[in-house]
C-alpha cells in the first residue's frame, strides 16, 4: 500500500474541475477570542468567542463580524460558579436559529442555548450531562446532539432537541462496555453512522464503527478499516470515511455500493492526522496535517474534486483547521498570521488568486513605518498598476486586492488625499512564485498651512419632497484644510415656495430670505452638523422643482479651494416615496458624454423596535470605474466601510458594504424624524458607453438580524435623446388596461424600442425591449393594485391600471 490518501465513498462521481487554492482572505481583522467552534449557514460564518470573563457568538456576515449578543451570565449561573469550568462544545444553526451546547467540564452539567433575533433562550437539559466532544448533527427533519451523554443517570448516543426539550434518540448499543462511547457522528443515506473508542466486545484497536437506523445499532461488518477510523465527512450525501490502513498511515474512502479508496494525486503525500472534513460547491476539502514524502514539506489543506487530490499552495499553517461554507471557503483555527497577513484565527480560501494586501496609516515621523501612536485610514484609495485600478482601504485601514497571477510585477502606490503626502512613495512588487503580498504598507502625512472648508446641503429623500409633509435636511460644514479655522460664516437661502420651521442651531440671523450663522474655532479634520425642517406646501405641484442654496465662507482668511464652498440642492415634487429605496441625482436618461452617477440610499425603520445596527450592500454595476479621486461618500451616521474588489472575466468589479453600529434608530411611530438615514455617493462612469446601455444599481438593507429589505432598481439609460416626445397615434398598445396578470404592449414602429415600467414612486419595476413591428407580454401579477406607467424611449409615459 502507498503512502497516500484513500477515501471511501459511496456512488459514482464524475468531475473535471480541479480546485488550485491560492490565497486566504482575512475577515476583517478575524477574530482573536474564538475558541474553533465554529458552523456556516447561507455562508454566513458563526464562530463561538471567550474572553476572561463571557461567551459572544460573532457571525461574519461576508463583509463585517457581527456581535450576535453576549450570552447573559446567569445562564451559566447552574451550570458553574467558576466561568474557567465552562467549555463551549459545539454551535450549529437550525431553521433559522443559533445552538451552542456548553459543559461543566468538571461534572458533565449540561447546557443548551438557542437564539433567534436578540435574545437567548434556554433548552431544558435538567436531567443530562455530557462528557469528551459533542455535535450537532441535523438530520432530514431533526436536530440532534451526539457525544458520550447521559439520560437520567443512564448512557446514550444521541438526544433530540425539540419544543425547548430534549428526549433520547438513540440509547447506546447493547454491546457497548461502561468506557465505549462514539467520537464522530454523520447523516448519510437517511442513516446515522458513528465511530468511537469501544473496547467491548474485544477490539484490539478500540474502534468501532456501527450505523443506526430503524431505531437499532448495526455494525459495519464489511469496514474498509481495520485499524481504528479518524472521522467522517459527506461528499453529495455519500458516506466519506478516514481510518489506518494496515500500513500504518491514514487512508480516505468513499461509499457507493461498495467501499471505494481515492487516492488519486496523493502518490507523494502521507496524512499524518485530520482535523476536519467538509465539502464546498463541488469539492471536498480536507483539513488536516499532511507531508510530502519527497521534500519533506508540510501541508494544511487537501481537496477532492471527485476524480483527484489536489494540495493547495499554501504555507502550513496548523493541525486543528475547521472547516466550513456553502460556496465560500471559512477557515479556523489557532494560527494568527499566514503569508504576512494577520488574520487572529479565521480566514477565507480563494482560488486561482494572487493577492496584495497593506494598509495605510497616518505617519506621523515619516519614517515609512507605523508607530504604536500612528492610526489606520478608512476610505484612502490605493492604485495598483499595470491593471490601473483604485480600491479604498477598509474601516481599519487594509486593502486586499485580488490580482492576475500571470501579471508578476506590479506598482503600486497610495493616492494621498488633498493636502497630503505619501511617505513611502511608488512600491514595485514581484511575485516570485508568491501568492500572497502583504505588509505592503503606505504612510500619509498632512504638510503647509492650508485653509479650506467645505460644505455638503443634503435631504433625506433622495431630491425628492413629498406635497403637504415635513420634510428633513441637514448642512454639513468640514474643515478640509491642515490648520484650525478661528470663524466662518454660514448661508443657507431656501426655496422661496418652502418655509423652514426648525434648526438645530439657531441661527445668528434671519434676512427674510437666508439663514446666517457664526461658527467659531473649528479644528482641522472636523464637522458640524446643523439639521433642519421643513413643510412642503400642498399647492406645488407635481414634478415641480424647488432649489436650496448653501454657501460657507471663513472670516478673514483665503479658502484655497472654493470650488467646495457651494452647494444647491435641487428637489423634485412627488406625492409619496418608498421608506427604503435608491435614487439617482441625473434623470432617467443620461447622454454619453455624462462621467458620473449620484445615488442615494435611504433606510427607514419601519419596524415596532429600535434598530440597532444597520448594514447597507451595494454592488456596483460593471459600466463604473474608480478613478483616482474615488468615491465621494457621505451619510446620516457615521459608518464603518467594508470595500471589496474582485475580477470577473478579466475585469475588476466592485461592492461596497456600510455598516452603521449603535445607530439606535427609533421606528418611525416612536420618532419620524430620527428613524431615517441615508448615504450619498457619487461614482465615475466607465468611458465610451454606447447608446442603449443601461446602468442599474440596488441596494440590500439590513436591520439587525433581519432579512434584507432590497431597494428598487436605480436605472440610467445612455441616450443621445434626453427629451421626450409625443406618441403618435397608434405606435404602441397597450391591452389591457386595466390589466390582472399580463400586460401586451405592440410596438408598430420599424426599430427596436427600450422601455420601462415604473410605479407613483418613480421606481422602474421592469426594463425590456421591444423589436420592430413587435409585441411582448409583461408578467404584472406580483404587482401590487395601482396605477402605473409605461415609459418608451422618446415618448411620453401611458398610464396602465394594474386592478
Amino acid at each position: 500500500m502507498r503512502n497516500i490518501i484513500s477515501i471511501l465513498i459511496l456512488l459514482s462521481i464524475a468531475v473535471t474541475y480541479t480546485a488550485h487554492a491560492q490565497v486566504i482572505l482575512p475577515l476583517a481583522t478575524g477574530q482573536k477570542n474564538s475558541i474553533n467552534v465554529i458552523c456556516s449557514s447561507n455562508d454566513k460564518f458563526y464562530v463561538v468567542t471567550k474572553t476572561a470573563s463571557k461567551y459572544e457568538i460573532m457571525k461574519w456576515d461576508g463583509n463585517f463580524w457581527i456581535n450576535s449578543y453576549s450570552i447573559p451570565q446567569s445562564y451559566f449561573d447552574n451550570l458553574s460558579s467558576a466561568f474557567d469550568s465552562i467549555a463551549a462544545k459545539s454551535i450549529c444553526r437550525f431553521k433559522n436559529e443559533t445552538y451552542v451546547a456548553f459543559t461543566n467540564i468538571n461534572n458533565g452539567k449540561l447546557l443548551i442555548i438557542k437564539s433567534k433575533d436578540k435574545g437567548w433562550e434556554k433548552i431544558n437539559t435538567e436531567n443530562f450531562t455530557a462528557e469528551k466532544n459533542l455535535e450537532f448533527l441535523n438530520s432530514s427533519k431533526d436536530l440532534l446532539l451526539c457525544g458520550n451523554i447521559t439520560a437520567n443517570n443512564v448512557s446514550v448516543s444521541i438526544i433530540k432537541i425539540e419544543n425547548e426539550k430534549c428526549t433520547v434518540y438513540a440509547p447506546n448499543p447493547p454491546d457497548q462496555g461502561i468506557s465505549d462511547y462514539f467520537t464522530d457522528f454523520e447523516y448519510s443515506d437517511n442513516k446515522i453512522w458513528a465511530i468511537g473508542l469501544f473496547a467491548t466486545p474485544f477490539d484490539p484497536y478500540n474502534k468501532s464503527f456501527k450505523v443506526f437506523e430503524n431505531n437499532t445499532w448495526k455494525s459495519i461488518t464489511n469496514s474498509p478499516y481495520n485499524n481504528g477510523f479518524e472521522g467522517f465527512g459527506k461528499y453529495n450525501d455519500s458516506l466519506i470515511v478516514t481510518g489506518v490502513d494496515f500500513d500504518g498511515y491514514i487512508n480516505f474512502s468513499i461509499k457507493s455500493n461498495n467501499w471505494k479508496e481515492i487516492s488519486n494525486g496523493m502518490n507523494e503525500w502521507k496524512v499524518k492526522s485530520v482535523s476536519d472534513i467538509h465539502q464546498v460547491k463541488n469539492l471536498l476539502w480536507v483539513a488536516g496535517r499532511f507531508e510530502n514524502i519527497k521534500t519533506g514539506k508540510f501541508a494544511s489543506i487537501a481537496c477532492w474534486n471527485g476524480n483527484l487530490w489536489t494540495i493547495p499552495s499554501l504555507d502550513y499553517i496548523g493541525n486543528d483547521l475547521q472547516i466550513a461554507g456553502e460556496n465560500e471557503i471559512y477557515l479556523s483555527g489557532s494560527f494568527l498570521n499566514h503569508q504576512g497577513l494577520l488574520l487572529n484565527k479565521t480566514g477565507k480560501i480563494e482560488i486561482d488568486k494572487g493577492l496584495l494586501a497593506g494598509k495605510v496609516f497616518f505617519d506621523n515621523n515619516q519614517n515609512c513605518t507605523q508607530e504604536i501612536d500612528e492610526n489606520n485610514l478608512q476610505g484612502v484609495y490605493i492604485k495598483i498598476l499595470p491593471e490601473n485600478i483604485y480600491v479604498p482601504t477598509d474601516f481599519n485601514g487594509n486593502y486586499t486586492i485580488p490580482v492576475d497571477t500571470k501579471i508578476t510585477q506590479h506598482l503600486i502606490s497610495v493616492e494621498a488625499p488633498k493636502y497630503h503626502i505619501s511617505t513611502c512613495g511608488t512600491k514595485i512588487i514581484n511575485h516570485n512564485g508568491q501568492n500572497t503580498n502583504a505588509g505592503i504598507d503606505f504612510g500619509i502625512l498632512s504638510y503647509g498651512s492650508h485653509n479650506d472648508i467645505s460644505i455638503k446641503l443634503s435631504d433625506f429623500t433622495g431630491w425628492r419632497a413629498r406635497q403637504g409633509f415635513d420634510e428633513f435636511y441637514q448642512i454639513c460644514v468640514t474643515n478640509k484644510g491642515t490648520q484650525n479655522i478661528d470663524e466662518l460664516k454660514i448661508e443657507f437661502t431656501p426655496d422661496d415656495a418652502v418655509n423652514f420651521t426648525e434648526f438645530s442651531i439657531i441661527p445668528n440671523e434671519n434676512t427674510g430670505k437666508s439663514y446666517i450663522w457664526k461658527i467659531l474655532n473649528l479644528k482641522k479634520g472636523e464637522s458640524i452638523l446643523i439639521k433642519a425642517k421643513a413643510n412642503i406646501p400642498v399647492e406645488l405641484k407635481l414634478d415641480e422643482k424647488i432649489r436650496h442654496f448653501a454657501k460657507v465662507s471663513i472670516i478673514e482668511l483665503n479658502d484655497e479651494d472654493i470650488t467646495n464652498n457651494f452647494d444647491t440642492l435641487t428637489q423634485k415634487i412627488v406625492a409619496a416615496i418608498d421608506p427604503n429605496d435608491k435614487n439617482t441625482k441625473q434623470e432617467y436618461k443620461i447622454t454619453p458624454q455624462t462621467n458620473l452617477i449620484d445615488y442615494k440610499i435611504r433606510f427607514q425603520n419601519t419596524g415596532n423596535d429600535t434598530a440597532y445596527n444597520i448594514q447597507v450592500i451595494d454592488t456596483l454595476d460593471p459600466n463604473f470605474a474608480i478613478s483616482m479621486h474615488g468615491v465621494y461618500m457621505s451619510s446620516s451616521h457615521k459608518y464603518e466601510l467594508a470595500p471589496v474588489a474582485w475580477l470577473q472575466n478579466g475585469k475588476y468589479r466592485y461592492k461596497y458594504a456600510w455598516i452603521f453600529r449603535d445607530i439606535l434608530l427609533p421606528d418611525k411611530n416612536t420618532n419620524n424624524e430620527l428613524s431615517q438615514g441615508f448615504i450619498d455617493f457619487n461614482i465615475n462612469l466607465s468611458d465610451k458607453l454606447e447608446i442603449g446601455t443601461y446602468i442599474k444599481n440596488k441596494a440590500y438593507i439590513y436591520f439587525d438580524f433581519q432579512e434584507p429589505v432590497i431597494t428598487n432598481d436605480a436605472i440610467n439609460l445612455v441616450s443621445n435623446s434626453t427629451n421626450t416626445l409625443k406618441i403618435k397615434a397608434g405606435k404602441i398598445t397597450v391591452l389591457p388596461n386595466p390589466a390582472h396578470n399580463y400586460l401586451s404592449i405592440s410596438n408598430a414602429e420599424t426599430n427596436e424600442i427600450n422601455i420601462s415600467i415604473k410605479n407613483i414612486l418613480g421606481q422602474t419595476l421592469i426594463i425590456n425591449s421591444i423589436p420592430r413591428k413587435s409585441a411582448i407580454n409583461i408578467d404584472i401579477s406580483k404587482f401590487n393594485s395601482g396605477i402605473y406607467f409605461l415609459q418608451a424611449e422618446g415618448f411620453l409615459p401611458i398610464k396602465f391600471i394594474k386592478n
